[in-house]
């Protein structure tokens, strides 16, 4: 019959019975048969190290199911077409003992200007069942489930609910994330790349194991929809990446080595759209670049608050990283035009002769006394240009380039930093990172 049983992890115990589970875990009956307790390895020193496991099967279950009250995945959280603020990975009860659960997740997002939230527990599906209520209880905001799948060799989640896919053991028997990708992408869910150069190699990797994307050349690239470019902070402290202290606070070195992994990517053929998120759970200051829900944020341009609206809007590239948050950094708008009357913004594709140009507009707003770097196929163009008012408008002529272009085309796009100034504490700091612009056949 169905048995309550009870793993001792030395910690607080795990249950799991018929009705309920300790959070983490699924409920669910505890039948005869071959079971597996799986025990995850973080870092473990050069000592090595013991560990028991210890079960204990209590009797029959006699706690009653909750009933699962899941999203409705046709809620229209505003019918406005118009700028919307994600985070792209977020976490709650089911991730850390002190995350939040998901009504007071609503509150902190709203708080810090968010409109969209990409509820992304680890590895457990349960979530999915449970966040019925609190979407009705904030109908102005977008619950967008998913659910982070961490290896040893890389992590990244899934956006959408796929109940038939919990499976993340990459490498356990015939297990592969390149199989779970596929399933995934298959039932209707996006597929991302969380923070994929952090924490790399022998020296970083057990401060976080795992954190690094190893698993590049396994994964199908086609099926990547977005990759996290900045992942809870843009700041770091000078001294704590080997820089000199006189620099005092500067951008976290991951972020370079991820836009160059994503450019590089783009150049190869693959429409990624850059994205960033907060790997928050919920007990932290909320301070914007540095920590919180919201920390840092990607603006999308939607037809409407949707899951539907947002998915479109991934799909085609319509997005701004904003690497202060939603309230604490600037805002840029995007037009591209030819002189025979082509038209488009973030993401879009313009068909352009590589004999001819095509004109680039950038308005910028809140970014006064920082500067505008382009960016043609993942190259720098010119120097920085200054950005002299809190409404700025900037004009380039742009064209293709086929010595370098990829299968693509020629995109370009464009970062905004803090002035680069050495007597200012917080130096050269990307502010914003955009999506591109393509020119093509």
């Amino acid at each position: 019959g169905s048995r309550q049983c009870r793993i001792d992890q030395s910690q607080v115990p795990v249950w799991i019975e018929a009705g309920s589970a300790e959070r983490g875990y699924s409920p669910g009956p505890i039948n005869g048969g071959l079971w597996y307790v799986e025990v995850g390895v973080g870092a473990v020193t050069t000592a090595g190290t013991n560990w028991t496991v210890e079960i204990e099967c209590l009797g029959q279950s006699t706690t009653t199911s909750v009933p699962p009250d899941p999203l409705d995945p046709d809620h229209i959280a505003n019918s406005n077409a118009g700028w919307y603020h994600g985070d792209f990975h977020m976490h709650g009860y089911h991730s850390n003992p002190e995350g939040k659960p998901a009504a007071e997740i609503a509150t902190q997002a709203r708080n810090v200007g968010l409109d969209v939230l990409f509820y992304t527990e680890y590895v457990v599906p349960q979530h999915w069942i449970e966040l019925g209520a609190a979407q009705r209880a904030n109908p102005d905001l977008l619950f967008y489930p998913g659910r982070e799948i961490i290896t040893y060799f890389g992590h990244a989640n899934t956006l959408g609910e796929t109940p038939d896919i919990v499976e993340y053991r990459h490498g356990f028997e015939n297990i592969s994330l390149a199989d779970i990708q596929q399933a995934a992408v298959t039932a209707g869910a996006l597929f991302q790349i969380n923070h994929p150069t952090t924490f790399p190699g022998p020296v970083f990797e057990k401060i976080c194991r795992g954190c690094a994307f190893e698993l590049g050349d396994e994964i199908d690239w086609s099926q990547v929809h977005t990759m996290e470019v900045v992942t809870t902070l843009i700041e770091a402290d000078a001294t704590a990446v080997g820089a000199p202290a006189g620099l005092g606070t500067v951008e976290n070195p991951f972020v370079q080595t991820a836009v160059e992994l994503w450019e590089q990517q783009l150049n190869a053929g693959y429409k990624i759209t850059a994205v960033s998120g907060s790997d928050a759970r919920g007990h932290e200051d909320q301070v914007p670049g540095q920590s919180g829900y919201g920390s840092t944020a990607t603006a999308l341009l939607l037809d409407e608050l949707s899951r539907a609206g947002v998915r479109d809007a991934i799909l085609n590239g319509r997005a701004q990283v904003k690497t202060y948050g939603a309230n604490h950094s600037p805002h840029a708008e995007v037009t591209v035009s030819t002189t025979d009357g082509q038209s488009g913004g973030y993401g879009a594709v313009i068909s352009l002769a590589p004999s001819d140009t095509a004109t680039l507009e950038i308005r910028i707003q809140d970014a006064n006394g920082q500067t505008l770097e382009l960016n043609q196929n993942g190259e720098l163009v010119g120097v920085p240009i200054p950005i002299t008012s809190d409404d700025f408008t900037y004009r380039q002529a742009i064209f293709r380039n086929p010595a370098n272009e990829g299968p693509l085309g020629t995109f370009w796009r464009f970062d905004l930093r803090a002035a680069a100034d050495p007597t200012v504490p917080k130096t050269a700091i990307r502010t914003l990172i955009a999506n591109p612009v393509w020119l093509a056949d």
